[in-house]
């Protein structure tokens, strides 16, 4: 009687759909407490002080590279073999001498080695979001968000589909009064999730050189 009621116990109350929670990453975690540190100091930094900004309204484009890339989401893998490029187009409005927010859409890509997929060469990422910063004179500090895609690609007519996730990420950098920018940018992106490749996010860091019409 002991044992079944012990038995009887067990099944009422453990059910075998509740699973423990997840811990988050080391480095997503470092990333998202950066995040928080850093939107405290925008807030607080641009609202408390009489900036006077060079940030206007109209778009830029900008080129660099850096070092973001695909990653296995489990095990850390990193997949990318080559320098990664970068591009990006961002139309901005000034909300303020110290306030701007800006429409992003950025991208990068490189050569890449996909163990389960040996066909795959390249790949491309990138995000498509919105970006608000603080101005203190020409520097800011900027943080982004929105919607992150990848796709690997082995020729211009086969590649693995575009796989969508959330992301976000923080920027720093400086704007002359004559439209030139260089920015620097840290970007973590969630879990895309592949049929026949193992899942994997974004991450790494980005520097952007670019000009922009005021």
């Amino acid at each position: 009687m002991k044992v079944g009621t012990k038995s009887a116990l067990n099944s009422t109350f453990v059910s075998p759909h509740v699973t423990e929670p997840k811990m988050c990453g080391k480095f997503l975690c470092l990333h998202q407490t950066r995040l928080v540190i850093l939107f405290v100091l925008l807030f607080t930094g641009g609202l408390a002080m009489p900036l006077h900004a060079e940030n206007g309204t109209g778009p830029g484009l900008g080129l660099g590279g850096g070092s973001l890339s695909p990653i296995n989401d489990t095990n850390g893998t990193e997949y990318h073999s080559s320098s990664v490029y970068a591009s990006s187009f961002d139309y901005q409005w000034a909300l303020s001498e110290s306030f701007s927010t800006s429409l992003i859409l950025q991208e990068t890509g490189g050569e890449g080695t996909m163990p389960s997929k040996p066909e795959y060469k390249f790949y491309k990422s990138g995000i498509i979001g919105l970006q608000f910063k603080v101005w203190m004179g020409p520097l800011f500090l900027g943080l982004h968000g929105g919607q992150y895609y990848l796709t690997w690609i082995e020729s211009m007519s086969a590649y693995s589909g575009i796989q969508q996730a959330g992301g976000n990420g923080y920027s720093i950098g400086f704007e002359t009064s004559s439209g030139w920018f260089l920015a620097a940018f840290s970007d973590q992106s969630q879990t895309f999730t592949f049929d026949e490749m193992p899942d994997q996010r974004v991450e790494g860091n980005r520097v952007l050189l670019g000009y922009r019409w005021k």
